[in-house]
C-alpha cells in the first residue's frame, strides 16, 4: 500500500480532500491580500500611470510635458476580503466539501480492498504455478526412468523399437510441458512484483498447501 503507484495517488486525493474541508471552514476568517508591481516604460507611462486590481501608482502625478525617456515605476495595493454574511452559502459549502471526503474515502476504501483481492489472487497463483512446475517436474523425470526402461527392454528383445520412439516422444512432451509451466511461473512472478511494487522477486511460502 506504501508503494504502490495508484494507491498513493488515492491517498493524495483523500488528503486534498480533507484539506478542502478546512479552506472552507477558513473562509469566515477575513484575508489581507498585499501586491506591488515594478515597470519600466516611457516617463509620460509611467508618471500618473493606471493599474487595474485596486493597484495604486506611487511614482508621482502626471506631467504636462512629453518625456520619452525610460524610467522605473511601481504601484502597490492591499485588498482586505471578509465575508461574514454568506445567506447560507458557506455552510453548504462546508457540507459540499465533506460529502467529497467522504466518497474519496470511500473510493480509497474500496480500491484498497480491491488491491489486496488483486495481491492474493497473485500469490496464491504464484504458490500454485511452484507446484505444477514441480509436478511437471517430476513426471520429466518419470518419463526418462521409462525411457531408459524401455531401452533395456527393447535391447533384451522384450519390447519392440517402436516403443522407444514412443517413449521419446513422451520427453519432448514432457520437456514442453515443464518449460511451459517455467514460463507460467515467471509471469506469475513479475504480476506479484508488480502489484507490490518490488524491483526484487517476491520469497513465497508453500507451508500451509501441506496443511
Amino acid at each position: 500500500m506504501a508503494n504502490y503507484p495508484l494507491l498513493r495517488s488515492i491517498g493524495y486525493e483523500v488528503q486534498a480532500a480533507e484539506r478542502g474541508v478546512i479552506a472552507s471552514k477558513r473562509t469566515l476568517v477575513p484575508s489581507l491580500d498585499a501586491a506591488y508591481q515594478a515597470n519600466f516604460a516611457t516617463y509620460n507611462n509611467i508618471i500618473g500611470m493606471s493599474s487595474p486590481t485596486y493597484l495604486i501608482p506611487i511614482s508621482g502625478p502626471p506631467s504636462s510635458g512629453n518625456n520619452y525617456s525610460g524610467v522605473f515605476g511601481s504601484s502597490a495595493g492591499i485588498v482586505l476580503n471578509w465575508q461574514p454574511v454568506t445567506f447560507g452559502q458557506r455552510g453548504a459549502q462546508v457540507d459540499f466539501s465533506k460529502a467529497g471526503l467522504q466518497q474519496s474515502s470511500a473510493e480509497a476504501q474500496n480500491e484498497i480492498f480491491q488491491h489486496k483481492v488483486r495481491v492474493i489472487n497473485a500469490y496464491l497463483d504464484l504458490l500454485v504455478s511452484n507446484e505444477l512446475v514441480k509436478v511437471y517436474e517430476n513426471n520429466y523425470s518419470r518419463t526418462e526412468a521409462n525411457l531408459k526402461i524401455i531401452k533395456s527392454l527393447v535391447v533384451s528383445g522384450i519390447k519392440p523399437g517402436v516403443d522407444t520412439a514412443m517413449y521419446k516422444a513422451e520427453i519432448s512432451r514432457a520437456k514442453i510441458d515443464l518449460l511451459n509451466f517455467q514460463k507460467y511461473k515467471d509471469q506469475m512472478q513479475i504480476n506479484l512484483a508488480q502489484f507490490l511494487a518490488s524491483e526484487k522477486p517476491v520469497a513465497v511460502s508453500t507451508g500451509f498447501l501441506c496443511a
